[in-house]
């Protein structure tokens, strides 16, 4: 179903999913992170607290993380 005002910055896609985790979803996301290692956990934290997109985290590298700009 496609909300009749939808809009690409919208929360939905075009077929009417949401883009996006509830504050639930996402808290539950990160209780199961934190019982995962590496390199999984570091994985599912910087995809939830960063706002990356998937693809995004996954082109990450050590060599592309401004640690010195990390506040």
């Amino acid at each position: 179903m496609r909300p009749s005002s939808f809009h690409p910055t919208s929360l939905h896609a075009a077929n009417g999913t949401r883009k996006y985790l509830t504050i639930a979803e996402r808290a539950r996301f990160m209780e199961t992170a934190a019982w995962t290692g590496p390199p999984v956990r570091p994985f599912c934290l910087v995809l939830a607290l960063s706002g990356g997109r998937l693809s995004e985290v996954l082109e990450l590298t050590p060599a592309t993380i401004d640690a010195e700009r990390v506040p």
